[in-house]
């Protein structure tokens, strides 16, 4: 069946971990420059001065002008659909392999992607992944074998203590029984807040410490002292959900 070629965003949730599966990031190079040439929906002068710029530049720029353009967003909205249905239908790759879909990247369980130039763009196999986790509405992918995690769903450039150690976790989590002797060892280490004060840093996009005085719960960027932290939310968010979902794997 092939039906969520017409989705934007899409994750499948069915299933919060996933192990010992080649999971396939496809990134679709250029789509939007790449669609928008071929549609005509731009000057010569503005496909010139786009195409003097680099990737980045490139996508900043397009995002600025469909803001005062809104056709062009549906023109790339409307082609994306018709692409990602042939790179389905092409490669076999019907609704249940599909992992998860961003407006320009597909993750694809198991199956390999044959044909991957499709009306004009290509689908670039950007990374292989081995494992999946989904904790507190972020997908942690990872390559096990060589120690690299991305997620999605956290800002770019956030930077948490918390986030590093609850990756070392996670990086053991094709080894069921060592994954869980690590779990519970930071566990304990966790809640008697024996940590370094970084760990303690609420992993989602506000980034901040919870501080509790006088019955008084502040939001703080920077804090010199662990004994004043509320330190719930890492714990019931991603500490306790991460040793359920291992030990029910």
């Amino acid at each position: 069946m092939y039906s969520l070629y017409v989705r934007h965003g899409y994750l499948d949730k069915s299933r919060p971990f996933i192990k010992n599966v080649n999971i396939r990031e496809y990134d679709i190079k250029d789509c939007g420059f790449t669609i928008l040439q071929k549609e005509k929906m731009l000057s010569k002068k503005e496909i010139n001065y786009i195409d003097s710029l680099i990737k980045l530049d490139q996508n900043i720029f397009i995002g600025e002008l469909s803001r005062t353009r809104p056709e062009l967003n549906d023109c790339i909205n409307s082609n994306l659909i018709l692409i990602r249905q042939e790179f389905q239908e092409v490669n076999n790759i019907d609704d249940d392999y599909i992992l998860s879909i961003k407006r320009d990247a597909i993750f694809v369980k198991e199956k390999l992607a044959s044909q991957t130039k499709i009306q004009g763009v290509t689908f670039v196999e950007k990374n292989i992944y081995d494992c999946f986790l989904y904790l507190n509405e972020i997908e942690f992918y990872l390559q096990t074998s060589k120690s690299i995690i991305e997620t999605k769903g956290l800002g770019k450039n956030i930077e948490n203590d918390f986030l590093t150690d609850l990756k070392y976790l996670i990086s053991y989590a094709n080894n069921k029984k060592l994954c869980i002797s690590k779990i519970k060892q930071y566990s304990r280490k966790y809640i008697k807040k024996q940590l370094p004060l970084g760990s303690y840093r609420e992993l989602n996009n506000g980034n901040m410490f919870v501080v509790e005085k006088r019955n008084l719960v502040f939001y703080i960027n920077n804090y010199d002292s662990v004994d004043d932290l509320c330190i719930n939310y890492n714990y019931m968010n991603y500490i306790i959900p991460l040793f359920k979902v291992i030990i029910q794997s």
